[in-house]
């Protein structure tokens, strides 16, 4: 939807993923993603668009950890501007709303964590350490200084394995 068109021979980001282009008439630049089943999804924004837009989105609950390199817009509910340079979490539960300014790149590197992996492979694998992730991400909102998440988002998206590593 929102004019992305499947772009298979893109291996910009590495063989796993799947990526996709904007198309020619709505803007330009792609978007990849990689997902491991219901556990979490890497995603990685290089695009921008012609005209102002609104998007709308009904995504799973998760957890999310931004890292947006540029960017121009506003959450709508609640409201929230987006700003690049720094590191920005949500917690999703209902359907996300955005409003995207036109001719400024969107360029990010997140990470959506899902419940399955945080309410319970987490809390299975650490029973005796685990504490609910929630709260963090509500601490860390929108900040500037976090560094050791900032490079840890740039190894990932930077990384360019296959096989089980890169699945790993």
């Amino acid at each position: 939807g929102h004019g992305f068109i499947p772009d298979p021979d893109n291996q910009q980001y590495g063989s796993l993923g799947i990526s996709w282009k904007l198309s020619p008439e709505i803007g330009e630049g792609s978007y990849w993603t990689y997902g491991q089943k219901d556990l979490y999804d890497i995603k990685i924004h290089n695009f921008s668009f012609h005209e102002d837009s609104l998007l709308e989105f009904s995504l799973p609950e998760c957890l999310s950890i931004t890292r947006y390199d540029s960017i121009s817009g506003e959450e709508l509910a609640p409201y929230r501007r987006l700003s690049a340079g720094g590191i920005q979490t949500y917690i999703l539960i209902k359907p996300y709303r955005v409003l995207i300014h036109k001719n400024i790149p969107i360029r990010s590197i997140g990470v959506e964590i899902m419940p399955a992996y945080y309410e319970d492979y987490l809390k299975k694998q650490y029973p005796d350490e685990y504490h609910n992730p929630v709260e963090a991400f509500r601490k860390i909102d929108q900040t500037t200084d976090f560094p050791e998440m900032s490079r840890l988002l740039t190894e990932l998206q930077n990384y360019r394995g296959d096989g089980i590593a890169a699945k790993l």
